[in-house]
């Protein structure tokens, strides 16, 4: 009997699962492993808050506003000192875009206004077309992470 700690003898092939090909048994892994993820996106959606109103409607704070991606019209007062954007659920702004990554952004108050700070994504954010990893926000600036780009709205 082998001694089962031993060190594998790399031409030694591992046994399949008679009847199914290593292939198969992959993509059947695969599919279950995103349809697993899409369960939890789709249950994650349905306990999103109600819309936020428009932010022509409540102006007393700053707003990020979803322009293009899987949210686009959705709409973020920044209310808080600091919020953050990513793929992660516990994210203040959760985007479910695997080009985003889990913790992606910051946005925090800086005087007057707000600062952007990328949190060393591994695709970078842009601002206004230009990859940044620290910037103030002015009226107006398009911001984008991964697929989604959002506008920054001032308070007025």
């Amino acid at each position: 009997m082998a001694n089962p700690e031993a060190p594998r003898d790399p031409g030694t092939k591992t046994e399949a699962i008679p009847g199914r090909a290593p292939q198969e048994l992959g993509d059947k892994l695969k599919a279950r492993m995103q349809q697993e993820l899409e369960e939890h996106l789709d249950a994650r959606m349905a306990k999103r808050p109600a819309e936020t109103p428009a932010p022509e409607a409540t102006a007393s704070h700053p707003w990020l506003v979803i322009e293009s991606g899987p949210d686009k019209g959705r709409s973020f007062p920044l209310a808080a000192n600091e919020i953050t954007i990513g793929r992660a659920p516990d994210n203040t702004i959760f985007l479910p875009d695997p080009t985003v990554s889990k913790r992606h952004v910051k946005i925090h108050r800086a005087g007057p206004g707000y600062e952007i700070e990328d949190l060393g994504s591994r695709n970078g954010t842009l601002l206004n077309g230009k990859t940044v990893s620290r910037e103030m926000l002015s009226e107006g600036d398009r911001l984008t992470i991964g697929t989604t780009t959002l506008r920054y709205r001032a308070a007025t």
